[in-house]
């Protein structure tokens, strides 16, 4: 009859990589049944037939008697050998239960020992790792049993080291393999040394992962011939199992070390944060140096985006939608003594310690965007000392009409006064004339050097733009520059522009004029003999493109591709070599694009392509001078006597009460002493400028209003300029309708100041 005898409950078990065998005993091995063990995972099948010669067709069959003796030596085998296996088992699963132990080496090294010294019943244990250069070994942990079964710490002396063949456990490692000494007395590779009991017996094993020797684990025993080979044994699937947690556990040290040198190494702040939530999660010590708030604080965070500078939590969205895209970004971050960082910004997604992160790289360019800003205002201002002499010819024109016809009028006076039926009167109004269009061309010219001259505020809006009439602004500001290069060199420079009928495009005017007026200056360059530059423009489907093209020496093949980029100049010593740079930067911020085609010899001409405006823009009509029913007191204040009565004279001609203050200490004396309806007061005086008279007017009157008058091209915006105690602004010079206009809105009870 078949019998099988199993040990309930026993597959094969897996603790970490390890599979642990489980025996199965039968006393019959049909092909059914070895099947069927095999499907429930048993390692081996012993039966009577595996365990003896087949007794029943041999010539002298035994007895029941031996028959019975050879059942109870097989069996008795089996049990051993299922001794073993359960004594393995058991044995791996109580390493595998410290193996969480493993991240602090000195708990796991003494948990093992103790478990080695339990399972083998040694006297001795002792654990050697590998020094940092893996040249020695050093000690890492010994323990040894006392004569009451108790255990103690040995010794341990971390500068001593051994060499890795030193003695039977540096043979042991040398060799990759467990050494078992059953004499130490007589083994002349053991070095006798003091020990708490003597050495009879010693079981050397290797710690291997991977084939290489992380160290070496010694048992001892007083007694000689204690240990067997079923000990040895033992002690390679335990040493085997442990250099595997070991191994793992330095391998993932070393690559948790080389992470934290890169991660805190970097020269920028790396942000590690929640891909669902946005939390910070982590950042290293540069991204406490760069936004000057700690570690803690930074965690303590709700998320990403409260770092972030106002209005630039859209941005980080994006990087959401861009990581691993290599693209940069670029946002605007706060630090903690309320500045704001620029950084230059890429992300990428990771798997960081089981979670879903973002890895934010931030590099801080805030010193070079400021480099780059006063750069950019230096070859603004190089630009504008070319101009300068140009300028200084057409103003000096102006000026001669002016003058001249001044001196026409006081003639055609006195001929009128001599003789009142003459046409002296007709001759004044022409004179008049022409002196105002003068004074209107002079001070469109001041206008365009004032825009041209006007650092760029980034924060600054794109509006709906003529490109017509930027064109014609740059022509006008280079118009005085092309005479002086003609009578420099002797030459003849023609410029004609074809703009036909272009649609607006959106954009920075300033900006857009600063391109026009660096590649007209390019072209006289490139034409020291004269010649034709021509500008043609046409606006072709969604996009504008506008051409300037000169007949002059071209652009050489091996630095045509160079030519944009920061600083590259072909030109004498001064120039700054930024000028086509900073209008290819301009054009890209428009969404335009900037190319070039030339030949040697033969001219080049610069290609702009811009997109055109969704939307367009109404001209406001011309409007009526306003009348006034109720005569309103107002008071001026203006250091130029000359401003001050022209601009009394005005108001008074519009039936207006007038008074004058020639500072801002007698303006204020006089607005203590009176109440005015409209105080206008000028921007640039000694002692108390416009700025301080306004707030000082609003200290004491806060619903006053205040007019400010300046020749100056202010780069403030409406709300910093409210906070200065500005209502409105009128620029000099100014015409009366201006004047009269501005008064109408600041009386007007429904009107907006500064919008």
């Amino acid at each position: 009859m078949a019998a099988t005898v199993m040990i309930p409950g026993y597959r094969r078990k897996s603790v970490g990589s390890y599979a642990f065998p489980v025996l199965c005993l039968t006393n019959c091995g049909y092909e059914w049944q070895t099947k069927r063990i095999k499907q429930l995972h048993f390692v081996k099948q012993l039966s009577k037939h595996w365990a003896m010669p087949d007794m029943n067709n041999s010539p002298h069959p035994p007895t029941d008697d031996k028959r019975l003796t050879l059942y109870e030596e097989a069996l008795r085998d089996a049990s051993r050998q299922l001794e073993e296996k359960v004594q393995e088992l058991s044995l791996l699963r109580r390493i595998a239960d410290i193996s969480g132990h493993i991240y602090d080496l000195n708990i796991f090294s003494k948990s093992f020992i103790d478990i080695l010294l339990e399972e083998t019943y040694a006297m001795n244990c002792s654990l050697l790792l590998k020094t940092q250069d893996e040249q020695r070994f050093y000690l890492k942990a010994a323990r040894g049993r006392s004569d009451d079964g108790s255990f103690y710490d040995s010794d341990i002396h971390t500068e001593t080291t051994f060499d890795i063949g030193q003695g039977i456990a540096g043979r042991a490692a040398l060799l990759k393999e467990t050494l078992l000494v059953k004499d130490a007395t007589e083994d002349t590779r053991f070095e006798l040394r003091y020990t708490r009991t003597p050495i009879g017996s010693l079981l050397c094993a290797p710690l291997l992962f991977n084939d290489t020797v992380l160290g070496v684990v010694n048992l001892s025993h007083h007694e000689k011939n204690y240990f067997t080979e079923n000990t040895k044994r033992l002690m390679h699937i335990a040493c085997g199992m442990a250099a595997e947690i070991i191994g793992n556990a330095l391998t993932h040290l070393r690559n948790e070390q080389r992470f934290r040198a890169m991660f805190e190494g970097v020269p920028f702040a790396i942000i590690i944060f929640d891909s669902e939530d946005d939390t910070i999660i982590d950042c290293n010590q540069f991204t406490e140096q760069c936004f000057g708030f700690t570690k803690q604080e930074l965690l303590a965070f709700k998320n990403i985006e409260a770092l972030c500078a106002p209005g630039e939590e859209e941005k980080i969205k994006r990087v959401h939608e861009t990581q691993n895209e290599k693209k940069v970004h670029e946002i605007s971050f706060r630090k903690k003594n309320g500045e704001l960082s620029i950084c230059e910004v890429t992300a990428n997604h990771l798997v960081f310690e089981g979670r879903s992160v973002v890895r934010l790289s931030a590099i801080d360019i805030s010193s070079k965007k400021e480099f780059e800003r006063k750069l950019y205002q230096a070859e603004k201002l190089k630009s504008l000392g070319e101009l300068a002499s140009g300028v200084a010819h057409d103003i000096n024109n102006m000026l001669a009409a002016i003058m001249g016809r001044v001196e026409l009028v006081r003639k055609n006076i006195a001929l009128l006064k001599q003789d009142p039926h003459s046409n002296a009167v007709e001759l004044i109004e022409r004179h008049i004339d022409i002196i105002e269009k003068a004074a209107h061309d002079g001070a469109d010219m001041v206008h365009r050097i004032q825009r041209f001259s006007r650092v760029h505020d980034e924060k600054e809006m794109y509006q709906v733009v003529n490109l017509a009439e930027i064109i014609n602004d740059a022509l006008e500001l280079t118009r005085g520059r092309c005479k002086d290069h003609d009578v420099q060199f002797g030459c003849t420079t023609d410029i004609t522009a074809s703009l036909g009928s272009l649609r607006p495009v959106y954009g920075n005017a300033a900006e857009l004029r600063e391109v026009f007026v660096n590649l007209i200056n390019n072209a006289l360059d490139a034409m020291p003999n004269g010649g034709k530059l021509t500008i043609a423009a046409a606006t072709e489907n969604d996009t504008v493109r506008i051409s300037v093209s000169d007949t002059g020496i071209g652009i050489p093949e091996e630095i045509r591709d160079r030519i944009f980029d920061p600083f590259f100049t072909t030109k004498d010593i001064g120039s700054t070599g930024l000028g086509l740079s900073i209008s290819y930067s301009i054009i890209q911020r428009h969404k335009g694009t900037l190319t070039v085609e030339s030949n040697t010899g033969n001219g080049s001409s610069f290609i702009i392509t811009l997109p055109v405006a969704t939307s367009t823009r109404t001209e406001p009509k011309e409007r009526d001078l306003p009348a006034f029913d109720v005569r309103k007191k107002i008071l001026v204040i203006d250091d130029d006597a000359h401003v001050s009565e022209t601009l009394a004279e005005m108001l008074a001609y519009a039936g207006h009460s007038v008074a004058c203050a020639h500072s801002g200490i007698e303006g204020l004396e006089k607005f203590s002493a009176d109440t005015y309806d409209i105080v206008f007061t000028d921007l640039g005086m000694p002692g108390l400028d416009g700025f301080e008279v306004a707030q000082r007017i609003k200290e004491q009157k806060p619903q006053q209003t205040v007019i400010l008058i300046t020749g100056w091209s202010l780069s403030l915006d409406s709300e910093q300029l409210r906070a200065r105690g500005v209502d409105f602004i009128i620029t000099k010079p100014f015409q009366l309708k201006q004047v009269l206009f501005v008064i109408d809105h600041a009386l007007t009870p429904t009107s907006s100041r500064l919008p």
